[in-house]
């Protein structure tokens, strides 16, 4: 059942659960696991702050709740509980879900290796821009000593 996107941010109530519903739609759409790394990259590339993991967690939290088949958890919770992970879904073969489980889990491994990969190469960038800088600033050093 799919779900009209703009109906779907309506029902948020603050402009960062809109962000983080509109992420969340579009990673649905495209049949990609919600994990608060591949939200969060999502919020940067549609031009939107990526937040704490706490804010993507708890807006994420609300979306599964208002996208949920059970009317029950749609309504408002007073109490501030809410669910925090998918039902148990049980099937008749035990080693499918354990399959998906880590398939769910490589998945999440790779997108956290492809962050820290891009972490990783910008380090070397800067510190590749920072070594011809030093090397200049040397240069220059000297020829000043020398005409000193």
């Amino acid at each position: 059942m799919k779900t009209n996107r703009l109906v779907s941010r309506m029902n948020a109530r603050t402009r960062k659960e809109k962000e983080v519903w509109e992420a969340c739609d579009y990673l649905k759409s495209k049949s990609k696991n919600l994990t608060y790394y591949a939200i969060g990259e999502q919020l940067v590339n549609s031009g939107y702050k990526r937040g704490s993991n706490s804010d993507i967690r708890r807006y994420l939290t609300t979306w599964k709740q208002y996208h949920s088949p059970n009317p029950q958890t749609k309504s408002k919770s007073t109490t501030g509980t809410t669910q925090e992970h998918e039902p148990l879904q049980t099937t008749s073969d035990s080693s499918s879900m354990s399959n998906k489980a880590q398939l769910d889990l490589t998945n999440q491994i790779i997108d956290i290796s492809l962050h820290y990969a891009k972490q990783f190469d910008r380090l070397l960038k800067s510190n590749e821009f920072l070594r011809k800088e030093n090397k200049i600033l040397r240069s220059k050093l000297k020829q000043l000593e020398e005409t000193v």
